[in-house]
Parts: structure tokens; C-alpha cells; sequence
């Protein structure tokens, strides 16, 4: 298939974007294709570029979540401007559950083999756990 999304851009594929000032920059770029039954694939294709205040190295851990909530390690960075969540289980029972403030409600779940991007407006308040005893994830906190 010509537009196929697989065709574009694989997994492990790296981008190089020439950067013309020196100022640290956070990208985000998200594709979506949804392919039904017809051969119309419907497209949504954002970016955005936003200025770092801080000059600080990402925070980057493969880490373990429990069926206990747990408050999400963000490292040195005290004020993320992003936090992405990648569950890197296969298994369809390994569910990751995120709350903010109090434990009492999910709000949001990371399905295995997916990503959830957050942008907390206070990272000290976002908690996770797991549908199973252990869930690997990999988690990436992005500097202010």
C-alpha cells in the first residue's frame, strides 16, 4: 500500500533535525492513521515545538510498576515540560493505571506496547501502578 504508515517511518528509525539556534527545544511530532474496511485512511498529523528554560539532561529509567500505587519518579527535573510512559509489556494483562492527587481514581490507562504523553501542571502528584504483580515500562522525563 503506498500510504502505508509502516512504509514511513519503522521503529528504531532515527530523525536528524537541523537546529538553527542553540536555545534547547522540545519536538513533538504525532502521526495517527486509522485504516478501516474501505481504502480511505483517515490522517492526523501534529507538531510542536516548544523552548526549554533549563538546560538539563532527560531523565530516562526502565523501571518496574506494582499492583501497589506508587509516586512517579521524575528524578532530578523538578518541573517536566513532558513525561512519556511506555509500556513495554506484550501481554494484554499488563495494564499500567496513572492517578493524580489521590489514588482513588484511574485516569488514565498505558495498554501494553503503547505510550501515554503527559504534561502535569504538578508532577509530584501523578502516581502509577500496575494490573499485574510486575509491569515493565520505560519512562522519560523532559526538562522544562
Amino acid at each position: 500500500m503506498e500510504n502505508d504508515p509502516k512504509e514511513i517511518l519503522k521503529e528504531g528509525d532515527e530523525v536528524t533535525l537541523e537546529i538553527e539556534n542553540k536555545q534547547p527545544q522540545l519536538v513533538v511530532v504525532q502521526w495517527i492513521y486509522y485504516m478501516g474496511q474501505t481504502e480511505e485512511i483517515h490522517t492526523i498529523q501534529h507538531s510542536q515545538t516548544s523552548d526549554c528554560k533549563k538546560y538539563e539532561q532527560v531523565y530516562k529509567r526502565s523501571l518496574k510498576a506494582t499492583t501497589e500505587w506508587q509516586l512517579l519518579d521524575c528524578g532530578w527535573i523538578k518541573n517536566p515540560s513532558l513525561i512519556t510512559i511506555i509500556n513495554n509489556e506484550k501481554d494484554t494483562r499488563h495494564t499500567l493505571h496513572l492517578a493524580f492527587d489521590d489514588c482513588d481514581n484511574d485516569v488514565l490507562l498505558v495498554p501494553p506496547d503503547t505510550c501515554q504523553t503527559l504534561r502535569p501542571n504538578r508532577p509530584k502528584t501523578v502516581f502509577i501502578r500496575s494490573s499485574m504483580p510486575s509491569t515493565q515500562y520505560t519512562l522519560h522525563v523532559f526538562p522544562e
